[in-house]
């Protein structure tokens, strides 16, 4: 069980984030790594896969995706821009329908349709406007319905059989009323006017018929599913617009055709790419209506005009740069964290930790033999280092014992009160060293210090000030000691007649001591700080005493020297 405990601890304590640097390469490192920092290394470790797991599952499972729709308004009046409608599969059916039977179809004996394709432009120079008008004919749907989902069979049924199509769906709209170049496509609904085609009910089933219907418009549009992945552009058929028919009255309403662009980025690794679509979808509707005049035959009048609202679909899934960017970021603010809780226990733990694991070592397993009351270690039970010699016929084999066991023993012994003289030689420097090392986090103390550094030290640089000025100070008294004592070694060294002779320059020698000494004492250095008057008058009767000193006095400083 120890040796599982001990092999546990130096897991968990190479799995530490936090290792303290040392001046001296450890094991080949320049770290220690401890068992708490390990445990706290470990704990950040856990919480870092888990959040990892989680986030790689929102990015697969589509969860955290950007989804924005915005709007645009685009002049369509002074550089209106073409829509196609058969491009992006936008087409419209319609049908009558009987109120009173509910029977739907479409009988050309009480009504009158036109579908028709209007291009109108206008010249600014002459003030003229030209129309275009471009009939369509139109027919049962049939077959020729391509654009509803197979699942609709009900619908695809209704198309087939009853609804009536365009033959030629290629409809373009572009501008507004006020534009110099316009498109739109209108339907027209009419009572029926007798011809040389046609041959028209009479005037009192036309208006019971007309009564009693219903003119059913049926778009074949399109959206953007967001939660779709695979194919976001749905078809719809929209079969919901009905206008009810009146003789008295001419209806109309108006349809406007919007445009969608579709921006989709469904890449799990994002480099910029990006699948773009476009198609047209019914916008805003207006209905109308004036009152017939007699003779008039107009019933309903449905136009389709251009949108000058433009929608962006976008789309963004989550991705792996994405998830990567959030890990990283959770794990520089656990890191960060982990410094935090391992900086209480800079010093003490990593101490003891450090001189625990260098200084502490297994006991020699020994057994105890009772007859003989001493104990027995294990290299005492036989040889350590064995050679094993192969004879010819590889049939014996033969050993020799490298060491006897007192050889062992001695060997063992020296080698170990070697490794104890070595490691007391520098046991004392070592841990000198590591009593000194810290971690990189600062004290309380030392962020008081930076945080007010005047505060800290403004008493110490006072402190600094005046001792260098007072030891100046003392440097110039000390000179002046020096020279005295210099002139009364020199009094007792000369003869008596050199003394007679240096008796009678004193006085004169005098003025040229004081200019001496006033130049020594202006040359000291100062640092810019001049010293005060007091001081200089001190040193001035200083000086003036060192020279007026008669014979008597140096002969008897001269013997007390000597």
């Amino acid at each position: 069980m120890k040796k599982i405990g001990n092999f546990l601890k130096t897991s968990v304590r190479k799995t530490d984030l936090f290792p303290q640097k040392v001046s001296l390469t450890f094991k080949g490192k320049e770290s220690f790594q401890t068992l708490y920092g390990g445990i706290i290394s470990l704990i950040i470790l856990t919480i870092l896969i888990s959040y990892s797991a989680r986030i790689f599952a929102i990015m697969f499972q589509k969860q955290q995706t950007q989804k924005t729709l915005n709007r645009v308004i685009k002049d369509i009046q002074n550089n209106p821009p073409e829509y196609e409608l058969n491009r992006n599969n936008f087409a419209f059916a319609f049908v009558l329908q009987d109120l009173t039977t509910g029977r739907r179809g479409y009988d050309p004996s009480y009504f009158n349709i036109s579908i028709v394709q209007n291009t109108v432009n206008f010249d600014q120079n002459t003030g003229e406007r030209t129309s275009q008008i471009e009939d369509r004919s139109f027919s049962t749907c049939g077959d020729n319905f391509p654009y509803v989902d197979e699942s609709f069979q009900k619908t695809k049924n209704l198309a087939k059989n009853i609804l009536q199509c365009v033959d030629n769906q290629n409809f373009t709209v572009k501008g507004s009323a006020f534009s110099d170049s316009r498109k739109f496509v209108s339907i027209r609904v009419e009572r029926c006017v007798n011809g040389t085609s046609v041959v028209c009910k009479s005037p009192a089933q036309i208006k019971n018929k007309i009564q009693n219907s219903s003119f059913i418009v049926a778009f074949i549009s399109q959206y953007f599913d967001f939660e779709d992945y695979n194919n976001p552009s749905k078809t719809v058929f929209e079969t919901g617009h009905s206008v009810y028919l009146n003789l008295n009255f001419h209806k109309t309403k108006t349809y406007t055709i919007q445009k969608a662009e579709v921006n989709d980025v469904n890449h799990y690794f994002q480099f910029g790419q990006s699948e773009q679509s476009e198609f047209f979808m019914l916008g805003e509707q207006k209905s109308d209506f004036k009152e017939n005049q007699s003779g008039d035959s107009e019933l309903l009048t449905i136009t389709l005009n251009q949108d000058s609202q433009v929608f962006t679909y976008e789309r963004t899934i989550f991705s792996f740069l994405d998830a990567i960017s959030q890990i990283g970021g959770v794990f520089g603010m656990l890191l960060q964290l982990g410094f935090i809780l391992t900086s209480f226990f800079n010093q003490k733990y990593f101490l003891t930790s450090l001189f625990a694991f260098l200084y502490t070592s297994n006991g020699q397993e020994f057994e105890t033999d009772l007859n003989k009351n001493e104990r027995i270690y294990p290299k005492e039970k036989g040889a350590n280092k064995k050679d094993i010699n192969c004879n010819p016929n590889d049939t014996v084999l033969n050993l020799k014992l490298s060491k006897s066991l007192h050889d062992d023993r001695d060997f063992a012994l020296s080698k170990n009160q070697q490794d104890k003289d070595r490691t007391n030689v520098g046991l004392n420097a070592i841990k000198s060293n590591f009593k000194n090392l810290r971690r990189t986090c600062f004290t309380t103390s030392e962020y008081l210090k930076i945080l007010l550094p005047f505060c800290s030290s403004r008493a110490k640089r006072k402190f600094d000030l005046h001792s260098d000025q007072f030891s100046r100070e003392c440097d110039v008294v000390e000179l002046i000691h020096s020279i005295r004592t210099l002139k009364l070694m020199v009094r007792t060294v000369l003869k008596e007649h050199q003394r007679m002779l240096m008796g009678f320059s004193t006085k004169g020698q005098q003025n040229e001591h004081l200019e001496m000494f006033s130049l020594e004492f202006n040359s000291i250095p100062r640092n810019n700080d001049e010293p005060s008057k007091e001081f200089k008058g001190k040193v001035e009767d200083c000086v003036q005493k060192c020279g007026q000193v008669n014979t008597t006095e140096l002969e008897n400083d001269s013997k007390r020297f000597c």
